[in-house]
Formats: structure tokens, sequence, C-alpha cells
């Protein structure tokens, strides 16, 4: 995990660098992926249909995770899957810590 002082205040912004061979990819997100907890799993809305790069993704250790009946505000939308979801990412950040480094 990397990071970065972005405002005089000392807000910082946060980033995970993953390795490959393919071309670099950024992937922005809402507020909601400020949690440690989404470097185990990558929330985005089934109705978008597969992900970009799951697979490189996927190589590297994150689980990529459609959440269906929802837009891009996942935890508004659908609070139940959103909830689960992140349970269910951070019981896998205690069981396997080795993937979460900071």
């Amino acid at each position: 995990m990397r990071n970065a002082v972005v405002t005089t205040g000392g807000d910082r912004i946060r980033w995970a660098e993953l390795p490959g061979q393919e071309p670099p990819r950024v992937y922005v997100h809402g507020l909601g992926a400020t949690s440690p907890a989404y470097f185990a799993d990558y929330l985005l809305p089934e109705a978008d249909g597969p992900l970009p790069g799951a697979d490189a993704l996927t190589a590297a250790g994150v689980a990529v995770v459609a959440i269906p009946d929802c837009g891009h505000n996942i935890m508004l939308d659908n609070p139940e899957a959103f909830a689960q979801a992140t349970a269910a990412a951070c019981a896998d950040r205690e069981a396997r810590p080795d993937r979460h480094a900071e």
C-alpha cells in the first residue's frame, strides 16, 4: 500500500500497485473504495458486465465481485449485498493478512 499527502491539512490518497505484464490500469472508485477491505475484493455493479482487466486483478489476489440490483452507488442501492460482500472481504483479510500488507 502506498500513500501521498494531497492537501495542506494532511489528507492522503492511498493506492495499491499490482505487478503484471499487461498495460497499466487505474481503477478509480468512490468513497467506499478507500477502505482497506476493498483490497481483498473489488466490488462493481453486476449490470456493468465483466470488468476489463479482471483476470489481472484475480491473478494478483484481488477478488472481483459483481453486486446485483444496484447502480454505481452500491452501498445505497443494495445495502444488504454491499454489507455481505464487505463482511466477506474483511473475513478474508483476517484469514489471509499476507494478501493485504500495508
